[in-house]
């Protein structure tokens, strides 16, 4: 059991901004805890986190395969980070790698908080089974596609006239325009 104290920094400006994302079937065998420590007796919230950690041989190639990870309430969720491979093992896989967070939630003062650098890649969302569909028919431009539920979106585009769109449908209901005198 390998167990990381990292280091606090003073806050500042940052670009590692974003939510919280949910993540399902975590394999705890590719979790690395990391202990962020607070021993100040000063409570931080939104501070940055840096530290390095060392991965097995052969377990990742790319810092795409790499995330933080924070256990809330029985679920992990991914925390915005960035990575920097520091060295590598013999077989090009990351043997050394360095990452930058920030506090997901408030650290109590002369407390600690767990994270997880985990080396798997994170399962993405399906794609969307409908790709983007571009079709030039009598003057205007028809683009089709799927949303995120399934419903199939239409857009009409005038070619000769100053409005972006004359129509748009979601799942078979108008949504553009609610007076037909109205284009945007």
């Amino acid at each position: 059991l390998l167990i990381v104290v990292v280091t606090l920094l003073p806050p500042a400006p940052s670009s590692i901004t974003g939510q919280q994302i949910a993540v399902n079937n975590v394999d705890p065998a590719k979790l690395i805890p990391l202990k962020v420590e607070d021993i100040s007796g000063v409570a931080r919230s939104d501070w940055p986190v840096e530290g390095q950690v060392p991965l097995p041989q052969g377990q990742a190639s790319s810092i795409s395969a790499l995330s933080i990870l924070r256990l809330n309430g029985g679920q992990y969720e991914a925390i915005p980070a960035q990575f920097q491979i520091t060295t590598k093992h013999a077989d090009n896989s990351i043997k050394l790698v360095r990452y930058h967070f920030r506090l997901a939630s408030t650290l109590p003062a002369n407390s600690f908080h767990t994270y997880f650098l985990y080396y798997s890649p994170i399962p993405q969302a399906p794609s969307v089974p409908n790709p983007l569909n571009l079709q030039n028919v009598g003057g205007e431009y028809i683009v089709t596609t799927t949303n995120a539920v399934g419903q199939l979106v239409d857009i009409r585009i005038p070619q000769n006239s100053f409005r972006i769109a004359s129509k748009v449908t979601v799942g078979g209901v108008d949504v553009w325009p609610t007076d037909a005198s109205r284009g945007f």
